[in-house]
């Protein structure tokens, strides 16, 4: 999903704005090329339960697009530890599980129950949840200051409150309430911190010397050996190492190092022709 052919080609900023649109206004449109017109699909709802080995989603995580527009932080995330040689083998029927059972009873209750008046409940907020959730709004935004938890994840921050609110109102909805109460929101902000906690904590354990690092280490490098701090796009397509030079790999990095004002991405003309240049920062460079 996260690495496919519709997510890395040269659409892939429409096809996460469509999915992020999906999540976020239940709303579903295309412009067909024929004389159709434009397609809309109300009242759409989009889940996705996504898993997989480290190796197969580091290059998502790592995609600064599917951060910046949005995908990756309306995710909630889970990294469990690796238990291999700590696991045990259970002959019990799972199918029997009372918790699972009840659980399949809920859902099966809800299948039974039409939206009435073929419209979707709204639920309500109790005065005390509301102001919970207001509380937690502006704790999330003192977070993204200088120094805050969230400084270096204000991507991640914007759509914490969003994701909590969500999570509130299935559980007032999962246990039959007529509105969201402390409770419903009180355990909802602690998943949705559970999982930011979740994100930071990967991003400091992932070992593997990453693109955007392996770009600065070079650039830094050049930069000592030629006495210079500015290089064309062009002259990193040609002399960048050689996994690097790939066109998507090399923006997606510039990109990231850029958003870490590692480097200043800019455009100059030369012989009347625009060409992209990329400066380093020069606290980078004390010795030039």
């Amino acid at each position: 999903m996260l690495e496919g052919a519709s997510l890395k080609a040269e659409t892939a900023g429409s096809s996460i704005g469509a999915i992020c649109d999906i999540y976020s206004k239940g709303i579903a449109e295309r412009v067909t090329i024929n004389n159709t017109g434009n397609q809309v699909a109300y009242n759409v709802r989009l889940t996705l339960f996504l898993s997989g080995q480290d190796v197969a989603i580091k290059p998502a995580l790592n995609n600064p697009r599917l951060t910046q527009q949005g995908l990756l932080p309306r995710c909630l995330f889970a990294f469990p530890p690796d238990n291999r040689g700590n696991r045990q083998l259970i002959t019990d029927n799972f199918m029997m599980d009372e918790t699972l059972q009840r659980y399949w009873k809920r859902c099966l209750k809800f299948l039974e129950t039409p939206p009435k008046d073929g419209k979707r409940k709204r639920l309500a907020w109790t005065a005390p949840a509301l102001k919970i959730t207001q509380d937690y709004w502006c704790d999330v935004e003192k977070s993204q200051q200088k120094g805050g938890t969230n400084h270096n994840a204000k991507a991640y921050a914007s759509r914490m409150v969003e994701n909590a609110t969500r999570l509130g109102a299935l559980f007032a909805w999962f246990n039959d309430k007529h509105g969201i109460d402390t409770s419903d929101i009180e355990g909802a902000i602690k998943i949705v911190n559970y999982s930011a906690n979740e994100r930071r904590r990967y991003d400091d354990i992932t070992t593997d010397i990453t693109d955007a690092e392996k770009l600065l280490q070079w650039l830094i490098k050049k930069a000592h050996a030629t006495g210079k701090d500015k290089f064309y796009y062009s002259y990193l397509q040609t002399n960048a190492p050689k996994h690097l030079t790939d066109k998507e790999t090399l923006n997606n990095a510039l990109e990231l190092l850029s958003d870490s004002n590692y480097i200043y991405l800019d455009t100059e003309t030369t012989n009347r022709r625009p060409k992209r240049t990329i400066e380093l920062n020069p606290a980078l460079l004390p010795s030039q």
